[in-house]
């Protein structure tokens, strides 16, 4: 049997759960006292019929490890009738070879078909966040694993917000007033809505999760309560206009698209495009070319204000309109008190009421330099150096 320490066997991570241990005691409900007889039946059922059994554990304490046998080795061999032959084996020091850096060049015929190809703002940041990681998932077209998670994730979390703003600002498409519309909405209309996304995104896991289901439902209408009293207080703006609209246009040999959450018209005449955000987001930056430059080079990359201002630029593009570009991070608005501007985007310390013609330019510029960068068959697609972005990237397996 391998891996006999004492904090892998038996496991010392708790089970998730609400209820604190006194109460699971006092209602005889199972707890860590029973999760460790459960271990311990395991140990000795499999030890049943053995002749003869080696246990192996590692002795090195590194981090959390301690390097201590598991208690029933300890208790095999203060506590059986059984012989105990103790060794040690020592492999002394292994020199590890040192990783190669993986490096991925486009073919002729890759960096042809990627030409060709329709850009999308994820795809963008994918490549700024890092390059082989983009290679991997639109050169080499690997599809992420599909596992199906039984607790209630962040990205279902943020769906559920999400969609419950498209049900709501659907309805409100073309009215005149909207924040007058907004005031008379009730908490209960909200929760209606609610609802219906819930059960929609989650399903069958309401049910098995109902203690959390609850908590990710009052959270939701928190955010969205927070959203609607923000535009309820806004003296700016006129109508919704689009919902869910998809944008394209040409920009030098490449196909941009992207589908915007909302559009609203302000009573100015002006257009305001508004990305809903459920994280941390940052919506400042120092310079346009920042933004367009891979995290490795910038030390920072910034998703969110990179796929507003692709936003604005395609809304401009089709309707020649001034466009302000709006993050809704809903965390934020949220807050008992919100500050002023919060939804605005800064670039070079100063907030962005409109986009200007020449800042339109500049976005154009390095936007075209970037994907004449993803394209060419010169450029380097290798992983980026920062292992914390690979946390949670399908591809970290194929890099490290």
């Amino acid at each position: 049997m391998l891996s006999l320490s004492d904090d892998i066997f038996p496991s010392s991570r708790p089970d998730n759960s609400y209820i604190p241990q006194l109460l699971l005691q006092g209602f005889g409900m199972p707890s860590i006292a029973e999760k460790s007889a459960i271990w311990s039946y395991y140990f000795y059922r499999l030890l049943q019929r053995c002749e003869n059994i080696s246990l192996l554990y590692c002795n090195t304490a590194d981090g959390l490890s301690t390097g201590e046998p598991s208690r029933y080795i300890l208790q095999l061999k203060y506590c059986s009738p059984f012989v105990i032959n103790n060794r040690v084996v020592d492999f002394g020091t292994i020199a590890s070879k040192p990783k190669e850096r993986i490096t991925k060049i486009l073919t002729q015929e890759q960096a042809e078909k990627l030409a060709n190809t329709t850009f999308w703002p994820s795809m963008i940041n994918r490549y700024l966040r890092c390059k082989l990681s983009f290679y991997y998932q639109y050169v080499l077209k690997l599809k992420e694993l599909n596992v199906q998670q039984s607790e209630i994730t962040a990205i279902e979390s943020g769906n559920i917000v999400h969609n419950t703003l498209e049900m709501i600002y659907k309805e409100l498409i073309n009215k005149h007033q909207l924040p007058k519309l907004l005031k008379n909405m009730s908490v209960g209309d909200i929760e209606k809505c609610v609802d219906i996304i819930i059960d929609d995104i989650l399903g069958n896991k309401l049910e098995a999760q109902a203690a959390m289901c609850a908590i990710v439902r009052n959270n939701s209408i928190r955010a969205l309560k927070g959203v609607i009293d923000f535009d309820a207080k806004s003296q700016s703006v006129d109508s919704v206009i689009e919902v869910e609209k998809e944008y394209s246009c040409k920009l030098g040999n490449y196909q941009i698209k992207g589908v915007i959450d909302r559009i609203d018209r302000l009573i100015d005449g002006s257009v305001r495009v508004i990305d809903y955000k459920s994280g941390t987001v940052d919506t400042k930056t120092n310079s346009l070319a920042e933004l367009f430059t891979d995290s490795e080079l910038s030390k920072k990359s910034n998703a969110a204000l990179t796929q507003i201002l692709i936003y604005s630029l395609l809304v401009y593009k089709n309707q020649d309109v001034d466009v302000q570009p709006s993050i809704y991070a809903t965390r934020k608005l949220s807050m008992s008190e919100v500050e002023d501007n919060v939804e605005l985007v800064k670039i070079e310390g100063d907030f962005v009421q409109k986009i200007s013609v020449e800042q339109y330019q500049e976005i154009e510029t390095e936007l075209i330099s970037l994907l004449d960068q993803i394209c060419s068959t010169e450029s380097e697609f290798v992983p980026c150096s920062d292992i914390k972005k690979c946390e949670y990237c399908p591809y970290w397996n194929l890099c490290y």
